[in-house]
């Protein structure tokens, strides 16, 4: 994303800090973070901020490349020994934002492992469902998928009562599009309740979570950094290519270790063949 820029030395500290609060307990919950392929959005953000602004829409598909993307991260999940890297293997639940780009990221990987994906709808992107005006200063909020349309288009995810018949995101803030204050309070939240989730493990789990760039980097500083990560500061310390891979595990007594960052070795050319599928923010 041409916005945002790598914060080296905070993430060195915080990759330290993951690292001094591993524990050898057996009962971890390992969580692979997965940014969504590229979207329309997407490719509109890295040709001009007046085209992203002018172009975006509230709730955008994958772009052709996106679901190249996600295709590739679905046969590289499926397959036990070509992901062994990653260390997730046996997978034992996928976890997927509402969004529709992260819900068609997640389809090729649900269909190679015979999984159902469980839709929670508290890890949306960082502004959540909105359109802007011609300034980009007021913004309207939408409901995003209907369960109707979900249920159609995604029928074999598992659906929350909270996505409704007219949708599921809710504008908590009145703003029409949510702060950043705002996310980073909802990806603190989150962040809690994968702490408890660990807590309460009596072996092993591993996890598969499909979800957005701003969203991830909130849910990393806050898992990492607890009370001290920031709470109304930009997305920074953190880089996610599109369908990147970042595997964290969470002790039972809370530690957080970062395992890897931003793996993309199922797009990369030794793999494909091909050397345009790598995409999310400048390389070089």
């Amino acid at each position: 994303m041409l916005r945002r820029r790598l914060a080296p030395r905070a993430l060195a500290l915080m990759l330290s800090s993951a690292a001094g609060e591993k524990t050898c307990g057996t009962s971890r919950l390992r969580i692979a973070l997965v940014r969504h392929g590229e979207s329309q959005n997407n490719i509109h953000e890295a040709s001009s901020w007046d085209d992203y602004t002018k172009y975006r829409k509230p709730d955008p598909d994958l772009s052709e490349r996106g679901f190249e993307q996600a295709a590739l991260l679905g046969s590289y999940l499926g397959d036990a020994s070509a992901s062994a890297s990653l260390g997730i293997h046996p997978i034992d639940e996928l976890w997927v934002s509402p969004v529709k780009r992260t819900l068609q990221t997640m389809a090729p990987t649900a269909a190679a492992l015979g999984l159902s994906p469980r839709v929670h709808t508290r890890v949306f992107e960082a502004g959540g469902i909105y359109e802007g005006d011609d300034s980009y200063t007021t913004f309207k909020a939408h409901r995003g998928l209907t369960r109707s349309q979900m249920s159609e288009m995604f029928p074999t995810y598992s659906l929350p009562d909270d996505v409704e018949e007219d949708g599921w995101f809710v504008d908590v803030e009145g703003t029409g599009k949510e702060t950043t204050a705002g996310c980073r309070k909802r990806a603190a939240g989150v962040a809690a309740e994968m702490r408890e989730a660990a807590r309460a493990l009596d072996a092993p789990k591993n996890v598969v979570l499909v979800a957005h760039y701003d969203f991830l980097c909130a849910l990393l500083d806050a898992l990492i950094l607890g009370d001290g990560a920031p709470t109304d500061a930009g997305f920074e310390n953190w880089r996610h290519f599109n369908t990147g891979v970042t595997v964290i595990d969470i002790e039972a007594d809370g530690g957080v270790a970062v395992l890897m960052a931003n793996a993309v070795g199922h797009l990369l050319k030794d793999r494909t063949g091909r050397d345009d599928l790598v995409s999310g923010f400048p390389v070089g």
